[in-house]
């Protein structure tokens, strides 16, 4: 059943005359008469008693008439509510962020581009790099900041953000801690320790003694931040990209370099199927003119 032919009908109730309502729709009378008989045809009953000056409404004309209004009702409401939703949908910029936002300066970015930009409204999700990614290809968010990772295909558009090296956090008490530069084979009796938590870190971790040919010496731990690792105590070494060591180390390590070097890519992506809201295209012109 068509919402227009209820607007119709409704406005027969208020004219009881097929001419005048027509005009008042500004449609034909015949196409008017077709449209309210294809409503009686639905319901199985007739709605108006039809007189050459004037139409009234039948018993079954008189109960249909408030459910119409009602349907109606809802159906504009429905609309109006569905417009304001896309305008949302097209005003609210959905991003995947990683932890390490801070390091980047990210928030710093993010916060600029609120102020300057007011109309827009940002949601953020945090999560590590690979559930970013795979929130993108979900349409949970439209935008990433993640790591370059064997996850981020051919399907995405990857716009250069930052570049990161991985680097050592070693305790003071530590011989290593007065070096420079560590070489990997120097870590091969050593205890060392990268987040559970961060993919891209231990995919990087685990590759540099792949590479070497040197079992890693490797164990997880759950802590998130330098600040609260006591590699004193325990004489571990953390690997880390070298911008959050730096963002949050805590004064009893030290960071040394690591050869060979190790470098890693953050990218603001997204999938090239996606069509770009008005927007997304304003802050990704933002950050790209960073």
């Amino acid at each position: 059943m068509e919402i227009s032919y209820l607007n119709e009908f409704i406005k027969v109730t208020q004219t009881n005359n097929f001419l005048q309502a027509a005009d008042e729709l500004f449609i034909s009378q015949s196409s008017l008469s077709k449209h309210i008989q294809s409503i009686e045809k639905e319901l199985g009953a007739e709605l108006f008693s039809r007189t050459t000056r004037k139409v009234s409404l039948t018993d079954s004309g008189k109960a249909f008439l408030p459910f119409a209004k009602v349907i109606v009702e809802n159906y504009e409401k429905g609309v109006k509510v569905a417009k304001e939703n896309a305008k949302d949908d097209l005003d609210s910029i959905k991003i995947g962020i990683i932890p390490s936002i801070d390091s980047y300066r990210i928030t710093d970015m993010l916060s600029e581009f609120s102020n300057s930009h007011k109309s827009f409204k940002l949601v953020t999700t945090e999560g590590d790099t690979i559930d970013i990614v795979k929130n993108i290809k979900n349409k949970e968010c439209n935008l990433g900041f993640v790591y370059d990772c064997e996850e981020l295909d051919d399907s995405f558009i990857k716009i250069p953000f930052a570049k990161d090296v991985l680097v050592l956090v070693v305790p003071k008490s530590n011989p290593l801690s007065s070096l420079k530069e560590v070489d990997i084979h120097q870590l091969e009796n050593e205890h060392c320790l990268v987040l559970e938590s961060h993919t891209c870190l231990k995919r990087a971790s685990f590759k540099v003694f792949e590479d070497a040919n040197i079992k890693a010496p490797i164990s997880y731990t759950q802590r998130r931040f330098l600040s609260g690792f006591d590699l004193q105590n325990d004489q571990s070494i953390a690997f880390f990209f070298k911008k959050d060591a730096t963002y949050v180390n805590n004064p009893r390590n030290v960071i040394v370099a690591l050869a060979p070097k190790v470098t890693i890519n953050l990218y603001l992506c997204y999938l090239k199927s996606h069509d770009l809201t008005l927007s997304e295209k304003a802050f990704i012109d933002f950050v790209s003119h960073r």
